[in-house]
């Protein structure tokens, strides 16, 4: 059983204090590392741009990205199951020829 552990994050300069589990820390940091460095680009893009609105697009761009790669998980399960039922036809063949 882990530990949980307290830390702090900044998201857009918003400290946020978490106790999580010692084994998620690796992972939490990276990711409000990757939401900072996200709002960080569309600050370059829309300089007037708020910080909600900055998380805002940064939220929905990781949302989309987050489909992509779930609908790319899906085609390739769909494809791997594919395979094994063309191998399955492909036995049945040779046994029944």
């Amino acid at each position: 059983m882990s530990e949980n552990l307290n830390i702090h994050l900044s998201i857009l300069g918003k400290e946020l204090a978490l106790s999580i589990p010692s084994e998620e820390e690796e992972k939490l940091r990276e990711a409000g590392k990757r939401i900072n460095d996200m709002a960080e680009k569309f600050r370059q893009k829309y300089p007037t741009a708020d910080a909600q609105s900055l998380l805002t697009m940064s939220i929905l761009q990781i949302a989309r990205r987050l489909l992509d790669a779930e609908q790319n998980l899906q085609n390739d399960t769909i494809g791997d199951e594919l395979e094994r039922v063309c191998e399955q036809i492909d036995d049945f063949i040779k046994i029944n020829q």
